[in-house]
């Protein structure tokens, strides 16, 4: 006979606080329209190119009036910088070596977040932010975040085939 199961995934609760490292851009967060982006990981190859990179923030940030909220760790300072250098000001804040309570706080109050298979990315499904992961050659069954909220965008040539332009598609679709 056949039995059916029914699975809850979890749901991280952080409580709300006024003060830390990140109090200056919850402010900014609750007043306009943002996307948060992950552009690392723990390993390069589970990295979509710098370039797509570069090219989807630009049409990003020509094509809506989205702001993008840039996080990352230690590790990623330097892809963070090279990002976020070529970007306007205005509309972009970059959030490195957060503490994760404070991460954790931020990423719900954006529209979405796109990144990779990343712990970050399993943060963001964790505290129910809607999810777009650029997803590479690991395996979904065992790394995905467990969330209804998380999609994940893959091409069989991998990473580097993605285009930035169904990206863009893809989140002015669902966020827009």
């Amino acid at each position: 006979s056949a039995a059916c199961t029914s699975y809850r995934f979890p749901k991280l609760v952080i409580e709300r606080t006024e003060n830390g490292a990140a109090s200056h851009l919850k402010l900014a967060l609750a007043t306009d329209s943002w996307l948060a982006v992950h552009p690392g990981s723990g390993s390069e190859r589970k990295n979509w190119p710098l370039e797509s990179w570069r090219r989807f923030l630009r049409r990003l940030l020509g094509d809506t009036g989205w702001r993008l909220l840039i996080v990352g760790g230690e590790t990623e300072g330097d892809r963070l910088d090279q990002l976020a250098a070529e970007l306007p000001t205005g509309r972009v804040a970059v959030a490195r070596s957060l503490p994760l309570t404070d991460l954790a706080q931020l990423l719900p109050m954006t529209r979405g977040f796109i990144g990779h298979d990343s712990g970050i990315s399993h943060l963001a499904a964790a505290v129910d932010t809607p999810c777009l992961l650029l997803w590479g050659e690991t395996n979904p069954q065992v790394w995905r975040p467990p969330s209804l909220k998380v999609e994940l965008l893959q091409h069989p040539g991998g990473l580097a085939a993605i285009e930035p332009d169904a990206v863009l598609g893809w989140c002015v679709e669902r966020w827009g």
